[in-house]
């Protein structure tokens, strides 16, 4: 998905995307119109802009996309303040991109993101660890859940329970 609300950059991304052999599920101007979209579709890569027209700047979309997805983000951007990088870096984005883009930068990115994706679909399979709402983790060998850091005491039904759910 593109979120850009400039027409010649989303473009310009859209036509790098496609060259790559990526299907591209929408191009939006908005942070509530990329909303809807990504609600309604499996997203794998999102392409934000992070000063957008509206209410949802693309940080903030970036939030609720997570939220939804674990999509690979890439950030383009004609800011280059502090607080903003800083803000936009605590999402862990593939990358992070100033206007005007390259197009070599823009297809590393997205070269990065297949790569990030193709392992993330890989230590899915073996993942020791698996990442739970709300700030839990649980352990597939020892079978243990923890929020944040400290063991959450389980009853053995819920153990069992907790693990037919999860493997």
């Amino acid at each position: 998905m593109i979120v850009e609300d400039e027409p010649a950059s989303a473009r310009f991304i859209h036509i790098a995307a496609e060259s790559l052999g990526y299907d591209v599920i929408g191009i939006c101007v908005d942070g509530m119109s990329a909303l809807e979209i990504a609600e309604a579709h499996p997203l794998h890569i999102a392409v934000l802009d992070i000063n957008l027209s509206g209410q949802m700047d693309g940080i903030q979309l970036a939030i609720k996309i997570r939220r939804l997805h674990q999509a690979a983000l890439i950030f383009i951007t004609g800011y280059s303040d502090p607080e903003v990088v800083q803000e936009a870096l605590n999402l862990l984005p593939l990358a992070y991109l100033i206007k005007p883009v390259k197009l070599d930068d823009l297809k590393t990115a997205l070269m990065l993101a297949n790569q990030y994706l193709n392992q993330q679909q890989k230590s899915d399979k073996e993942a020791v660890w698996i990442d739970l709402p709300f700030s839990h983790r649980y352990n597939r060998v020892t079978r243990l859940l923890y929020h944040r850091t400290l063991p959450v005491e389980l009853t053995p039904l819920e153990r069992k329970l907790l693990s037919v759910l999860i493997d």
